[in-house]
């Protein structure tokens, strides 16, 4: 239990909190400041382990002389009284940047982690993208040099215009099938197989490869099928560059959106729906890690308010992360926004 009330006449010390398994300075002492009991506080446990940083000289006052100190020093006590409110508001202000920062933490390390996905793999793809160029180009000139005739050059444009066309999305099983499929027509045909796995991304038909199979000589045939999976293989890599860019993109609009990024702070107009698709996106790699499922059912028009956009997220955000925390594996987090007479409505349910 606390008994002395310390004013510190030099010296510095500091109040250290453990959290999140770590212990960390919460707020500092220096000369002037009183720190331990006061008249009328009603705290008697210290919340942490008080410090000393510097060498310290203060003057210390035992509780037992608190009621003589009450009755004869009126002026007294009214200043440490005061003193007493400015130090729990100071301590509760600490508390509250505290949280934040860390919120803040937990949200850049799981959009660290969400950026880094889509970043390395445009990276990883782009660098094998020169390899498939090179690929495509050796092929289209062993092409030119053999000197097709019309029809021939009919067929091979239009394989090479089906492999061009965006393929349809297929199941894994199907996808393994149509593979399967195709390595086993090239292996009829005496071609390399290993081009089986860039034409199946594609809406080739069996079609045209028995046409193409019809049209152009054995060895020609061969050279076709290398170039036209080139292309496949190239165009593949492009549109998933594509897609982990528009992802990267999706991620930092995310994160402006919900910071209120490059914009002034004073209130304004906040569009809340956005707000909550906002925080919802900062918090998806959380929810996918604990293979939750969160969902955003917000009312058409939905009304704006007026504040800071900014800190208004901030309350989204503390409340849908407490509810990923409180579901379990397989969980749902259900966030609902509708209007109600001139205010606006927001549920954070989960199944927790």
């Amino acid at each position: 239990a606390i008994e002395e009330m310390q004013i510190l006449l030099e010296g510095r010390a500091g109040l250290y909190l453990q959290k999140n398994g770590a212990t960390r300075k919460f707020v500092g002492a220096g000369p002037g400041m009183i720190i331990g009991i006061m008249p009328f506080s009603r705290f008697h446990e210290s919340p942490g382990t008080v410090v000393v940083e510097e060498r310290i000289t203060m003057f210390v006052l035992h509780t037992r002389h608190f009621d003589a100190l009450m009755r004869e020093h009126l002026d007294l006590t009214t200043a440490l009284v005061h003193h007493m409110l400015d130090r729990a508001r100071n301590f509760r202000s600490a508390q509250l940047n505290d949280d934040r920062l860390q919120s803040l933490s937990r949200l850049a390390s799981g959009f660290a982690h969400e950026l880094n996905n889509p970043a390395s793999a445009a990276t990883r793809t782009a660098q094998s993208l020169t390899g498939l160029l090179d690929e495509e180009e050796r092929p289209a000139r062993h092409l030119a040099a053999a000197r097709l005739t019309d029809d021939q050059l009919a067929a091979v444009d239009a394989i090479r215009g089906e492999c061009g066309r965006g393929s349809k999305p297929r199941r894994a099983l199907d996808a393994a099938d149509r593979e399967d499929a195709i390595a086993e027509w090239l292996t009829r045909h005496r071609l390399d197989v290993r081009a089986a796995q860039a034409l199946a991304v594609s809406d080739l038909t069996m079609e045209a490869l028995d046409r193409l199979a019809a049209t152009v000589p054995a060895d020609v045939a061969g050279t076709v099928i290398r170039w036209v999976a080139s292309g496949c293989a190239a165009r593949m890599a492009s549109h998933q560059i594509e897609v982990a860019t528009g992802r990267i993109h999706e991620l930092v609009g995310a994160v402006k959106g919900f910071t209120f990024m490059d914009r002034e702070g004073v209130p304004e107009e906040v569009d809340v729906a956005r707000g909550l698709a906002d925080t919802l996106a900062m918090l998806d790699g959380k929810a996918r890690a604990k293979s939750a499922t969160v969902h955003l059912e917000t009312a058409p028009h939905l009304s704006r308010v007026h504040g800071f956009g900014s800190e208004i997220n901030q309350v989204w955000e503390k409340l849908v992360d407490n509810a990923i925390d409180a579901v379990g594996p397989q969980g749902t987090v259900t966030v609902t926004a509708s209007d109600r007479g001139d205010s606006i409505l927001v549920r954070v349910a989960d199944d927790g």
